[in-house]
């Protein structure tokens, strides 16, 4: 911003001319500067003040770690549960969140190549999937969701991007938004959706590049929160109701801990967004994944 300008005024400056010729040397005047008295003028600004937006649905940021971009979920209430299905899906409840960004996809295998080329996440053993034996480290499948990661694993990458794992509800609520329905998109489901086990034998059989699923993304803008992977959340598999202070965010245990979203490999019941599944932090399959979140 342009705060004024000084103008300065010299005064005292002269020019010598016609001076005698038997007037030797010549003499070379002085210039003296006599300090300003001119009062300095703001001009206004032409410039258009910067503002910050406040973030909304469809708001997105890039992670200068690894690339991933990462959509918004406002804060309030949702639906989270069910009363309708596996008892530790019940009770249905209303839970608050504070406002947090949540990856756009899965992780995928390139982006944990990055992490474990800077020495801070561990090699995966096995490298392939279930019908593609050159999986990770191939760059046909660099777009594909990483998978055979331990929630320690995805514990250790979230930690090096600078985000975290999710919360169990701020997962859910990420994939199913504030209208209790069934599945991200709706409460209807088929192969045009999701990645998942259907009817007919599976809907692909194995993983599939993130994004493939336009028309399943959530109301916030996150690909595959149903079918492709299982995905690793924060929280210790416990007994609801949901309680984020009740010691299930406690990331030093070794118990179990919940994974979300169905995979490649589940059936329709597994899609649903209440669907809670659980492993243990060392366990990993060719069907388990995760994606991060940060606090704004």
């Amino acid at each position: 911003m342009i705060t004024g300008l000084l103008f300065a005024a010299f005064g005292g400056n002269y020019l010598l001319n016609n001076l005698p010729a038997t007037r030797t040397p010549a003499v070379t005047p002085t210039v003296t500067l006599k300090p300003s008295t001119t009062t300095a003028t703001k001009i206004p600004s032409t410039r258009a003040p910067t503002f910050t937006p406040t973030p909304g649905i469809g708001s997105t940021m890039v992670s200068e770690k690894d690339g991933m971009v990462l959509v918004y979920v406002p804060e309030g209430e949702f639906t989270m549960g069910s009363n309708s299905s596996s008892d530790d899906e019940k009770p249905e409840q209303q839970v608050t969140l504070d406002a947090f960004w949540i990856d756009q996809t899965e992780i995928t295998n390139a982006m944990y190549a990055k992490c474990v080329a800077a020495n801070q996440c561990d090699p995966l053993r096995p490298t392939e999937s279930y019908t593609h034996p050159d999986y990770y480290g191939n760059s046909e499948f660099d777009d594909y969701p990483v998978i055979y990661v331990s929630w320690n694993d995805a514990l250790a990458y979230c930690t090096w991007t600078g985000r975290r794992l999710t919360t169990e509800a701020e997962w859910e609520k990420a994939a199913r938004s504030t209208d209790g329905r069934v599945y991200p998109w709706g409460d209807s489901i088929d192969c045009s959706f999701a990645n998942y086990w259907g009817k007919d034998g599976g809907c692909v059989g194995d993983t599939t590049a993130v994004k493939s699923y336009e028309s399943g993304k959530s109301i916030y803008g996150a690909f595959d929160m149903a079918g492709n992977v299982w995905e690793w959340v924060s929280s210790l598999y416990m007994s609801y109701p949901y309680d984020v202070s009740d010691g299930r965010e406690d990331t030093s245990s070794s118990d179990a801990r919940v994974l979300r979203g169905g995979s490649w490999y589940a059936g329709v019941s597994g899609l649903r967004s209440a669907d809670r599944l659980y492993y243990y932090p060392t366990n990993s399959g060719s069907y388990i994944g995760f994606r991060c979140a940060r606090s704004p």
